[in-house]
């Protein structure tokens, strides 16, 4: 019996020294390039590496010690060999990356596990502690005052996520990110690529009048009208609503506001909207567009939902995105509408006679 059980001791240990020298999980760590520090992620099962997001690379598998101390990988980038050797000490390899030319500290930490979330609003908590514990952790366009700031707010919206939307945690999520006070610090909601929905029409701020510059076919009749107020909101009062979802100077905040104000996603969440599904547009057509004036319905009541619906992500296809995505050329310089359809643009110069009295119309799905 004595004998067996010392067998049993023996298996044990031998198996407890190849799992202590095997590496496994994700880990995630960084290249301390005075110039530009490097974000590395590196899957030690799948021999997958990637550095500040790029697409993934393949990795040779890593050689560990005997004494399951030392770490060594190697990166083959084309014609260059990123050499990685460390020393580990638990959940944390710390050493340098040899290019051929130069070397690097880099240092790694394993990744811990998420387990499957049992509701969304644990999903959400999930979310935000990754912000908290990682994307904080590594940006450095927060002062240490403002870094602060943002985990405060984080940490009272991760107490409140099982009273609150999905799109209001979206906008709270976003916000905080913003107290960077950096444009290109943000939670990428949309542009030129999108991740809540749209209604497809396309608006403009000149001065202080956004009017509406493209929309779907169906609603050419809008194109040049003004929008004088966005649910119950005042147009004025629903861009303060939504100006802090990204940061950024007084003019980017009032472009990027023009995506914005066309989300009954991001709406809802900013509380300018009392339903994601449809957003009422009160509009004036200031002597223009009397084409479709039937499709519309005078009055402080709105149009039940007309044949304009709401754009899921994976509704773009090619034909929708030439009726009703509007792309601006240039962030700076101004608006270009030159190649834009001549049927749906708005010729800011043209003008033809028709009520003035504002139209309420609503987009639904």
């Amino acid at each position: 019996m004595r004998r067996l059980l010392l067998i049993f001791a023996l298996v044990l240990s031998f198996l407890g020294l190849a799992q202590g020298q095997h590496l496994d999980g994700v880990w995630e760590g960084e290249i301390q390039d005075p110039k530009r520090p490097i974000i590395v992620n590196v899957d030690f099962k799948t021999l997958r590496i990637s550095f500040s997001g790029t697409a993934p690379s393949n990795m040779t598998r890593p050689t560990v010690s005997s004494d399951e101390r030392t770490v060594k990988f190697e990166v083959i980038n084309g014609a260059q060999t990123f050499k990685f050797a460390g020393m580990r000490d638990g959940a944390r390899i710390t050493g340098e990356m040899d290019t051929g030319t130069k070397t690097t500290p880099f240092w790694l930490e394993r990744l811990a596990f998420l387990p499957k979330p049992a509701n969304q609003g644990e999903a959400w908590r999930q979310d935000i502690d990754v912000v908290l514990s990682r994307f904080l952790r590594y940006d450095r366009s927060f002062s240490a005052p403002r870094r602060e700031a943002a985990r405060a707010r984080l940490k009272e919206l991760r107490a409140r996520v099982d009273r609150m939307s999905d799109q209001a945690i979206i906008v709270e999520m976003a916000r905080a990110v913003a107290l960077s006070g950096n444009a290109h610090t943000r939670l990428y909601l949309m542009r030129n690529r999108t991740e809540v929905r749209r209604v497809p029409i396309r608006v403009w701020w000149f001065g202080r009048e956004l009017r509406i510059i493209r929309a779907a076919t169906e609603r050419t009749d809008l194109v040049g009208c003004r929008v004088a107020a966005i649910g119950r909101w005042p147009v004025s009062s629903a861009f303060q609503k939504v100006r802090d979802i990204k940061a950024g100077n007084v003019s980017w905040r009032r472009y990027m506001s023009a995506y914005f104000l066309t989300s009954p996603d991001l709406l809802f969440g900013a509380d300018v909207l009392p339903n994601p599904d449809r957003l009422p547009l009160t509009v004036n057509c200031d002597g223009r567009c009397t084409a479709h004036q039937r499709w519309l319905k005078r009055g402080g009541t709105s149009r039940p939902a007309i044949a304009l619906p709401t754009l899921n992500s994976n509704q773009r296809s090619r034909r929708t995105r030439r009726r009703s995505i509007f792309s601006i050329p240039s962030e700076t310089t101004g608006l270009n509408i030159s190649t834009l359809p001549r049927s749906s643009t708005c010729n800011t110069t043209g003008r033809r006679k028709c009520p003035r009295n504002p139209w309420k119309i609503s987009f639904a799905e």
